[in-house]
């Protein structure tokens, strides 16, 4: 009876240590500073020429190899460029170490964080000065509009604005040119505008 009780016992033992040393589950993990995901050189044009600003905030869905593969709003910015710049760039380059279960398997899981948007000062004039912006984009024979480009030059120098491929907030595909027999042919368009300041006469 008593090596009954004392097998009984060491069973029940085991299965305690067995259950002790299942792991806790664990969500998934950012890898690198998520600080550095969205950046003020990702702001999109259109949205910083309207000053939009607002906070982001986002759940991804992590798959079991550490790569997202989906985004949710979950607090608007009031801004759908913004929103949808988020969720973009989360998707592009965040990479996570994956959600484990109970016994260490990597499965499906979730994170949630958020981005706040705020125009920079040194992106916004103190006030009206000479400044040219340039918009340079290629329309190819098909009628794709591609290979973006934004500059702007102002007293203090000339920097490129953030969104580089198919312009922000433009039409994706537009009419092609024609050479003088009519066949459609790549161009570049490039469009310019001007702020020019004058003294008064008193």
């Amino acid at each position: 009876m008593n090596s009954i009780r004392y097998l009984a016992a060491c069973v029940a033992f085991v299965v305690v240590q067995q259950n002790a040393s299942a792991a806790e589950p664990q969500s998934p993990k950012p890898m690198g500073n998520p600080g550095e995901w969205v950046t003020t050189q990702d702001y999109p044009s259109e949205a910083l020429r309207n000053e939009q600003e607002g906070t982001v905030a986002f759940r991804i869905q992590v798959g079991t190899d550490g790569v997202p593969s989906g985004c949710d709003v979950t607090m608007s910015s009031g801004s759908a460029l913004l929103d949808s710049a988020t969720c973009d760039l989360i998707q592009s380059r965040a990479r996570f170490s994956p959600a484990m279960d109970g016994q260490g398997r990597a499965v499906v899981g979730t994170y949630s964080n958020s981005v706040r948007w705020t125009i920079p000062d040194d992106l916004v004039p103190a006030s009206i000065s000479p400044t040219t912006q340039v918009l340079a984009f290629v329309v190819d024979e098909q009628g794709n509009v591609t290979n973006c480009r934004q500059s702007i030059t102002t007293p203090s120098g000339t920097r490129e604005l953030p969104g580089a491929g198919p312009c922000p907030g433009g039409p994706p595909k537009m009419a092609p040119f024609k050479d003088k027999s009519g066949k459609p042919v790549k161009r570049q368009v490039q469009v310019t505008t001007k702020i020019e300041v004058f003294d008064v006469a008193p």
